[in-house]
């Protein structure tokens, strides 16, 4: 009974694995769905293996009021896990910046999170970027711009 039971199965998945292999293909070969983080990437690398966005910004949301030090969190499939995170004023000069390192990285996506501290002295717009950096060349990659209020 029992080796009866386990050719039935390895038959089953032998052919299974074909028509698997072939609805990945298809899959592989449509859009990614888009997320819920506001995604800006200029560059040609925009999806991770897994469909999903370079990076996944989870928190801070959109539109956030929030003072320092201000957390940062998500997902990044990048290279060597880097994830690079900054803010920026309005006139674009940097506010502050720090990197981090993912759970896993370069093919697997791993989990972020980081403080970052900064000063202003009253309230003011910026924006918040979360990116990693292409292997060969060190360019930005995944780019992820998310506005903010910031408080003292």
């Amino acid at each position: 009974m029992r080796r009866w039971y386990g050719a039935v199965l390895l038959a089953f998945l032998t052919a299974s694995c074909g028509a698997f292999g072939e609805s990945a293909e298809r899959l592989s070969s449509t859009p990614a769905a888009t997320t819920s983080s506001p995604v800006a990437s200029p560059t040609a690398v925009t999806t991770s293996v897994d469909g999903l966005p370079l990076i996944v910004v989870e928190s801070p949301p959109v539109d956030a009021e929030v003072a320092s030090p201000l957390v940062v969190r998500g997902t990044a499939d990048v290279y060597e896990a880097v994830v690079h995170v900054r803010l920026t004023a309005q006139d674009g000069s940097l506010i502050s910046g720090v990197d981090t390192e993912a759970t896993c990285g370069t093919g697997c996506r791993g989990e972020f999170r980081v403080k970052v501290h900064f000063f202003v002295a009253q309230p003011q717009q910026a924006t918040l970027e979360v990116f990693g950096s292409d292997g060969p060349d060190g360019s930005p990659v995944g780019i992820v711009e998310v506005p903010l209020t910031l408080f003292p």
